[in-house]
């Protein structure tokens, strides 16, 4: 380039010197913060050394046109954005602001105490201000109404059985209105003014004595998601109110009163301006109609190669405590949206003393008993993962609730219930059931217990009859069989580590093929927005707290549909980020095993088969080994509880009576367990073969019993073992602190370790007559599965370095699976977006109307008159322009995603 078109290089070297030049140069401009200190000797930041040249040439005085000084920041100036390199650390800066604060606080402290009256004064003229202002809203919306009378001549009068004061409550102050009636000599009709016309909401529906201003009551709304307790909040208004006033005339607001208010108003809002209360019917309505992504459009088949992923869960932090509005327990909620039709069908089966697995077949007509589950192959420490709740009692009478999101964090619409009793399978099952009739196609449901779920819902859907009724509609089996067959039911990442591996080899999302990098999570997320809330739910009526957690659910719908553009833009990256870390890893792993990839394939193929194999070797060898199980189980219990031991018994260990009844066991377990014992096939409490000690069926069942209990505890600690390996690897590349850290997780893995080899050790001395045999020492065992060494139970040798990278190399190769999915998955639902937002803008445009009002400009009678010309159809055009007008905001979004 010429000379003079090179550019400018603001720094050591600056072919610049004064503002004139600069603004008579037109070429680029390079500015080189880390010149700074060597142009500050003389003490002046750029923007005050660039301005001083500027003043020169105008003839101004630096010192005297000095903009910069008290500033926020020493260098910040609006026309000159680029900042430079502040040396100091962020502490330092904080410490000279703090000097700064220090310094002046004498000066702000007088100028406070100094200025008090003049700012009561202000108050007061600020009041009266506010006052003069509703009043003449109100009168304006009122006067408004006789328009036409007013046109012909009339003369306007408050009528004499108007309202007369009422108490006007706002952000910055409260006072008085009046609520006037205005009559006409004309028509002789008189006009009340309408408050939410003119921002204002009642306390009450008929003839309130207090007016709230609806920006109040929104501010509350927010900040009530945040956890700000109405009395506290109450108490901060009224400081608000009267921190200026000479006197304290005002009392407290009621919180009951401003409750009813507020609840109410949540009430009125609740998908006023939804699509589908517009008139906007471009998606079918069903559970995941609110999902920009998973709403299935009018038009589009059932059967789409698109696959649903919805999670649920429950949470029992939304409890309600029993002993709270007992005097209001028969006020139904005004809302159900959320908590519609699955709440409704558990709160007719509790009604009906039927809310339970075979509950729910006798009220369908199944009959033939209760519902037999197919044994799981994973035992799951999940305290929820049962068929079946205890007995209700306690301080509550709801115990939770039962949601259900899509993979999107968006609420499904009718598939939230409160849990009358402690968790168990029914909830999840009703809610499954809903699905199955609604969205027939293909679809994911991630569950903490999914393992054991599904085997309990496929028994329930098998035992259906062939035509039934359920909550309120006919069913066929056959149809629900066959949308049945279409769901996938998967543990979700998180919760798949309190499975055994064998049954996250089986069930977790993470290994399954084409489940997508859908960690199964966002109902503990949801959950998460509600943590704050939930301590004020407790404490609400029934029918308050009903209603406003279906306004929590809407506002976190509405914040998930506006963010669907960022999330997916989110989702991409971290995609991109995590494949590139995983094959860094897998290039670490490759390097420092010393193996090649095939091998390590070999090695994780070898691992993997080694470990879905494991639950053919953990389950007992037949049901007699349960049978055995639950024999051992009832001795131990009717130890506990005193009762006689029995004449031939088997002496156990104090460790194997703790893993078979951990904790002191409740009147009610004995009689369980007899009732399971009666259950099982095969078993006559009278045979003698099935005799404590002596019994030939005995000993048979509990050397399989023995067996089985053995290997799950010796693979447990094969398991932790090669935990404690990788931790042992990862720590001499880590920090400090993340060396104490894993230093400490490895210590508890160790001790897990000899635990489970102690249980497996008393396990194996279990005789069936006499006392147990002298449990053999473990420390040669430990010290080989620590160093990677085979322990005395493994003679191939398998369990060294190789299998510990065949490990590794496999957890590796199924996060790249799932990542590698999962982009493709968000291609596909860019487009689906995409799809939605062109439907939903043509299907606004067609309910659009060319005639509809505009914004009223003017006087407040101005704008009263023109709303009261305004009809219900006209507020439906004006928030309709304001739905389209996010729809193209979210559709340039959407298109500006990159992938």
């Amino acid at each position: 380039m010429d000379s003079d078109d090179e550019p400018i290089r603001l720094g050591r070297s600056s072919k610049l010197g004064t503002g004139a030049s600069l603004r008579q140069y037109n070429g680029p401009i390079q500015i080189y913060p880390q010149t700074r200190q060597a142009n500050t000797s003389a003490g002046l930041s750029f923007n005050k050394r660039l301005k001083a040249g500027h003043d020169a040439d105008s003839g101004l005085d630096p010192a005297v046109n000095d903009w910069s000084e008290g500033s926020d920041t020493e260098d910040s100036d609006p026309e000159y954005p680029e900042k430079l390199e502040d040396r100091r650390t962020w502490g330092q800066r904080k410490a000279a602001e703090d000097r700064q604060w220090k310094e002046n606080m004498s000066a702000f402290r007088s100028s406070w105490i100094a200025a008090a009256p003049a700012r009561a004064s202000c108050k007061l003229v600020d009041i009266e201000h506010t006052k003069v202002q509703v009043q003449s809203k109100l009168d304006a919306h009122a006067k408004s109404q006789h328009a036409e009378c007013l046109l012909a001549g009339a003369v306007l009068f408050i009528a004499p059985e108007s309202q007369g004061q009422v108490e006007y409550v706002g952000l910055a102050c409260r006072t008085t209105v009046a609520v006037n009636k205005w009559c006409c000599n004309v028509c002789s009709k008189s006009a009340a003014p309408d408050p939410i016309a003119v921002g204002l909401f009642p306390s009450t529906p008929v003839q309130p004595r207090v007016l709230f201003d609806m920006t109040l009551l929104d501010l509350y709304r927010t900040l009530q998601r945040s956890g700000t307790k109405m009395d506290g909040f109450l108490r901060g208004l009224h400081t608000t109110h009267t921190s200026w006033l000479e006197e304290e005339p005002l009392k407290p607001l009621d919180s009951e009163l401003f409750s009813s208010a507020l609840v109410n108003y949540g009430r009125m809002l609740h998908r006023a301006t939804s699509p589908s209360t517009l008139g906007i019917t471009a998606v079918v309505q069903d559970p995941f109609s609110d999902c920009p992504i998973c709403a299935r459009l009018t038009g589009e088949p059932s059967s789409s190669e698109y696959c649903r992923v919805c999670c649920a869960d429950a949470v029992t932090k939304l409890s309600h405590y029993s002993n709270v509005g007992k005097a209001t327990c028969t006020i139904q909620p005004h809302l159900s949206t959320y908590f519609g039709p699955v709440q409704a069908a558990v709160q007719d089966l509790r009604a009906r003393n039927l809310l339970s697995l075979s509950g729910i077949r006798d009220a369908v007509g199944s009959g033939g008993g209760p519902v037999t589950t197919p044994r799981a192959e994973c035992s799951t420490l999940l305290h929820c993962a049962r068929e079946d709740a205890p007995s209700t009692s306690g301080s509550v009478d709801v115990y939770g609730v039962v949601g259900w999101v899509c993979a999107h964090g968006m609420p499904l619409v009718g598939m939230f219930c409160d849990m009358p009793t402690s968790e168990m399978f029914c909830y999840y099952i009703i809610g499954l059931h809903r699905l199955l009739r609604l969205r027939p196609g293909q679809m994911h449901v991630y569950v903490d217990f999914a393992c054991r779920l599904a085997s309990s819902a496929d028994s329930f859907m098998r035992a259906l009859p062939e035509h039934y009724t359920m909550d309120g509609h006919v069913y066929r089996k056959a149809e629900i069989m066959a949308a049945w067959q279409e769901v996938k039911m998967y543990v979700n990442w998180m919760h798949g580590s309190s499975h055994k591996m064998s049954c996250q080899l089986q069930h977790c999302g993470r290994f399954q093929l084409n489940a997508a990098h859908v960690v199964g999570e966002q109902t503990e997320q949801l959950w998460s927005n509600t943590k704050d809330i939930a301590a004020q739910t407790r404490y609400m009526q029934h029918a308050r707290r009903s209603d406003t957690l279906e306004m929590l659910l809407e506002s976190v719908g509405e914040d998930k549909v506006a963010n669907a553009p960022k999330l997916l833009s989110r989702q991409h990256a971290s995609m991109v980020e995590k494949q590139d870390t995983l094959g860094k890893a897998r290039a670490a792993l490759v390097q420092s095993s010393g193996l090649s990839e095939d091998q390590l394939d070999q090695a994780a193929e070898l691992w993997s088969a080694r470990e879905a194999g494991s639950a053919a070797q953990l389950d007992p060898a037949s049901q007699d080994a349960t049978t055995a199980s639950l024999l051992l189980k009832q001795q131990v219990v009717e130890g506990m509880t005193g009762l006689p031991a029995r004449p031939l018994h088997v002496q156990l260990p104090a460790v194997v009576a703790a893993s078979l009844v951990p904790r002191r066991p409740k009147a009610s377990l004995l009689a369980d367990i007899r009732s399971e014992l009666a259950a099982q096939p095969g078993y006559v409490a009278s045979d003698a073969a099935w005799q404590l000690g002596t019994g030939s069926k005995f000993q048979d069942a509990l050397r399989s019993l023995k067996a089985s209990e053995i290997a799950e505890r010796q693979l447990a600690a094969e398991q932790l073992a090669l935990d404690c390996i990788e931790l042992q690897h990862s720590r001499r590349d880590a920090t400090a602190t993340d060396r104490g850290r894993q230093r400490k997780r490895e210590n508890r893995k160790r001790d897990q370790i000899r635990q489970l080899l102690m249980e497996a050790a008393a396990w194996e001395s279990v005789q069936p007559l006499g006392p147990p045999v002298p449990a053999k020492s473990i420390e040669s065992d430990v010290t080989a599965l620590l160093s990677g060494q085979p322990p005395s139970w493994q003679t191939d040798g398998s369990l060294g370095g190789q299998l510990g990278a065949g490990r590794k190399y496999y957890m590796i190769k199924q996060d790249l699976l799932r990542c590698m999915e999962h982009t493709t998955r968000l291609s596909t639902e860019r487009k689906r977006v995409q799809e939605w937002v062109s439907q939903m803008l043509l299907a606004v445009d067609g309910a659009k109307q060319s005639g509809c009002v505009e914004r009223a400009t003017g006087s407040y009678d101005d704008v009263m008159r023109a709303c009261c010309k305004a009809t219900a159809e006209d507020g439906q055009q004006w928030h309709l322009r304001r739905l389209e007008c996010r729809l193209k905001a979210m559709r340039k979004e959407v298109n500006d995603l990159q992938f």
